[in-house]
């Protein structure tokens, strides 16, 4: 296990195909005990030597968090406790904690008491819940008859996250009732577009109704101007979902905060304890700016649950939320935050970010590689010069695939305005200068070892 989490030792991710890999979880689990040694054997001969080494420090790759150790730990006792959070009775002071957590997330996106909001399982289910409260306030007859006669419109950044459009085909929006609205050269939303696009909505008999905002879009790590947005919004009657998953952690920060300007103004807010506030998956949370909101996206009675009148009492949480059995996993959260406190999250999303900055202008002086955008936060996107010149798809990834293959780095791919391209989030806190430079030389490595072969 040490040498699991050991920094640069080592390799980021199996030196085996997945084929390989699974054929040794071939058949069926036995239906006898087997003795412990050999269960212990295979974890060290089965599982262990292929999992994906988040903690490694040539890791740059998808939105996933290196777990603080605390969190890590009180994961197991979340398991032993085994709360459910939903219901007041059935876990008393868990959902203590969870309100308490909710009410602190609340103030730091500056909304007032009046806030209410639950724990998820992550940004997709934040953001389907949100979709479902606005979704239920402006067509109140959708969660018994449906709304497709009523025209729904909503608007969503060119780059949003995927979980928006699955969204709108589980809620039955249908997802032809997403307009994409144009970014600019930096991936963020461009208002007039959206202006123009809800006027044309208008005059086509269409019925606008929400506006999801990126805090960031996924791609280049872009922030849309939430507070032109929120006043757009706001003039016309539109319920605004700022999608935080990622960059919600920076309201942790003083200095890095000012990337979610406007923020305040949203109707709802998601954001994911899995990404940028270092807790084990999966954990996201989904804040309404009036409490009355929240139980906005569920329109059902529960009496076997709740009493004779199927109603959530001032504790219980199951009116608010997707699922009704739910871990207690803001017992994690809650307990970290009060161990580190806000400026210390805060200062590790600092670090991620400084860390980015030297990946960036590694890339800048390095002959053989080309950033595509200056980054905002903790996310690069760069392609691979190719000797023959263009942009060649194919050439990004076969160098991934080496990357993997050597073991030394691990980053993905991404498609951006129609090209491929590479893709670094750095997550780590324990990331710098040193371990961006390091990750470079393992890219040119690869690189150059796909050119060979060519």
């Amino acid at each position: 296990m040490r040498a699991l989490l050991a920094g640069a030792e080592g390799r980021v991710t199996s030196p085996l195909p997945l084929r390989e890999i699974a054929q040794r979880f071939a058949g069926r689990l036995p239906d006898d005990p087997v003795p412990w040694a050999a269960l212990e054997r295979r974890f060290d001969e089965d599982v262990l030597p292929h999992v994906l080494r988040l903690h490694h420090s040539g890791y740059a790759g998808h939105q996933v968090a290196v777990p603080l150790p605390l969190a890590a730990a009180l994961d197991g006792l979340v398991g032993l406790l085994n709360q459910m959070a939903s219901l007041s009775d059935m876990a008393p002071s868990g959902v203590m904690v969870e309100r308490q957590v909710v009410r602190s997330l609340a103030h730091l996106i500056g909304f007032t008491e009046r806030a209410d909001g639950v724990c998820t399982s992550g940004g997709s289910v934040s953001n389907l819940i949100a979709i479902l409260a606005a979704r239920n306030r402006h067509f109140p007859e959708a969660w018994q008859g449906g709304c497709a006669a009523s025209r729904p419109r909503a608007f969503i950044a060119a780059d949003a996250h995927y979980s928006v459009l699955r969204a709108f085909g589980i809620t039955g929006l249908g997802t032809d009732a997403l307009c994409p609205v144009p970014a600019d050269s930096g991936g963020r939303m461009v208002v007039a577009e959206l202006a123009a696009a809800v006027k044309r909505a208008q005059q086509a008999g269409e019925h606008p109704f929400l506006v999801v905002a990126g805090a960031p879009n996924t791609p280049l790590g872009a922030f849309d101007p939430l507070r032109e947005i929120a006043e757009l919004c706001r003039s016309h009657g539109l319920w605004l979902h700022v999608d935080a998953a990622h960059g919600g952690g920076f309201l942790f920060s003083d200095r890095l905060r000012g990337m979610l300007d406007g923020i305040a103004m949203a109707d709802s807010v998601s954001m994911d304890g899995h990404k940028m506030l270092y807790q084990p998956s999966s954990q996201g949370w989904v804040v309404f700016r009036d409490g009355g909101d929240a139980y906005g996206a569920f329109r059902q009675e529960v009496p076997y649950l709740l009493g004779p009148d199927g109603q959530d009492t001032t504790f219980d949480a199951i009116g608010k939320s997707l699922q009704c059995t739910r871990r207690l996993d803001a017992l994690k959260l809650w307990a970290c935050w009060q161990a580190y406190g806000r400026r210390g999250f805060g200062e590790w999303g600092e670090r991620c970010v400084a860390a980015a900055s030297a990946f960036h202008q590694r890339l800048v002086e390095h002959p053989d590689f080309e950033p595509v955008h200056d980054p905002v936060c903790n996310i690069v996107c760069f392609r691979a010069r190719h000797p023959r010149g263009g942009h060649v798809d194919t050439f990004h990834d076969a160098i991934r695939a080496k990357l993997l293959e050597q073991g030394r780095g691990w980053v993905v791919l991404t498609t951006f305005r129609g090209q491929r391209l590479l893709r670094t989030a750095w997550m780590n806190p324990t990331q710098g200068e040193a371990e961006a430079s390091a990750l470079v030389d393992a890219l040119a490595a690869a690189r150059q070892a796909v050119l060979a072969v060519r």
